[in-house]
């Protein structure tokens, strides 16, 4: 066995590694109509050992709309700065160009060198506005390589029942995904308001621009190894407690409920803890936590907004680190951040609420996650004023 720096045996110095063909082709749809084609090189290799294989693509552009029954491709090597030599013929049926589609619950796995990666549905949510909702999916991408990796640019779009397409705007992930890891997607759309989404499917494909593979800031202008998913059902019921409260990739969980009026302010208190997965990436921009009050009566009513990008951050009165416990309740942070903190306070001013107090019975407490300004409720629950709750 060998030390480091060492290998077993001699190399294999026979095998003879060939340089990557210059290759070039078009397509001839019906035997009739010819459609530039480009190469795009799915796998990262500059040259080829005996006896390996690299895959090659070709992208053409045409009319979507256009009918055709069969197509080919004629491959061929540049051997000049104008000469061309004709290698290959491939001919097949249309239908070969059909994308594969997924059931609910299955995941893509894109073996191409360099980018092995898998794709799986995860959820489905509706943010609900005054003119239009916004549609999402929650989309996880694994890497499947032995290194980090950038995650692809990924085009998407949603299609309906009737045959409507909408194009699908995919949050960014900026950071690189360790071997093994995941990346928590958002595809979005804005959808008419009360549209029906049920059997619906989402197609993504990796991002082309001219030749290769979308990077940065460049502007795509072609898809490849597309893939079609059927999503799953819309769940909107709301949960009847605030435990495990599904903000992916966070989780959050309230308790110890409890109200407190004088004359000046009313404060809602409660002990919480948010916790997120620390091997998936996520892009949260647009997001934030909404936590809703409301009297049955209609005696004081509220909001209050936690960005999700301050889940992660520093306490700045405190200098408690993200995921630190805290239960020192005359350290005001106004923001909820990741881990525990007991007597989280909210206070609203209010002058009038203690004259009504013979009327405060019961309250409603609800939570909700907001994307981009429209939000959907995840969780709520009547309390009665002045108890603090078990949970």
């Amino acid at each position: 066995m060998g030390g480091p720096g060492y290998f077993d045996g001699e190399p294999d110095l026979t095998k003879q590694r060939f340089p990557i063909p210059d290759l070039t082709g078009y397509y001839l749809l019906d035997d009739n109509v010819k459609v530039d084609a480009k190469l795009i090189k799915t796998d990262q290799m500059i040259g080829l050992p005996e006896g390996a294989r690299a895959n090659f693509q070709f992208i053409g552009k045409l009319p979507y709309t256009y009918p055709f029954s069969t197509i080919k491709l004629v491959l061929e090597e540049k051997t000049g700065e104008t000469e061309k030599e004709e290698l290959l013929e491939f001919t097949h049926r249309s239908e070969l160009l059909n994308m594969p589609y997924l059931n609910v619950g299955e995941a893509y796995n894109k073996t191409s060198v360099g980018r092995s990666a898998s794709y799986k549905v995860l959820n489905v949510n509706t943010y609900s506005g005054d003119t239009g909702d916004i549609f999402t999916v929650q989309m996880e991408a694994t890497n499947l390589e032995k290194r980090l990796t950038d995650v692809s640019k990924l085009i998407a779009q949603f299609k309906t029942v009737d045959g409507s397409v909408y194009p699908a705007v995919i949050s960014e992930i900026k950071n690189k995904v360790g071997p093994g890891g995941s990346a928590l997607l958002f595809l979005s759309a804005t959808l008419p308001k009360a549209f029906p989404t049920t059997n619906m499917h989402v197609m993504i494909g990796e991002a082309i621009t001219e030749d290769k593979y979308t990077e940065k800031d460049a502007i795509p202008d072609a898809y490849v190894n597309a893939a079609a998913f059927w999503l799953p059902n819309e769940n909107f019921t709301a949960k009847e407690d605030f435990v495990k409260v599904d903000l992916a990739p966070y989780m959050l969980t309230i308790g110890s409920i409890n109200t407190w009026l004088d004359r000046n302010e009313l404060r809602l208190t409660f002990d919480y803890e948010l916790v997120n997965n620390l091997r998936m990436e996520a892009n949260t921009e647009g997001r934030k936590l909404v936590i809703a009050f409301e009297d049955e009566l209609g005696n004081k009513s509220f909001t209050k907004e936690f960005d999700f990008k301050d889940f992660d951050s520093t306490s700045v009165e405190s200098g408690t680190p993200a995921g630190a416990v805290s239960s020192d309740p005359a350290v005001n942070d106004d923001k909820i951040r990741l881990g525990k903190k007991e007597k989280f306070r909210i206070t609203e001013r209010d002058l009038d609420l203690i004259f009504h107090l013979d009327t405060l019975k019961t309250y409603k407490l609800s939570i909700y996650d907001s994307f981009q300004g429209q939000k959907k409720l995840l969780a709520t629950k009547n309390i009665e004023w002045f108890t603090t709750t078990d949970e």
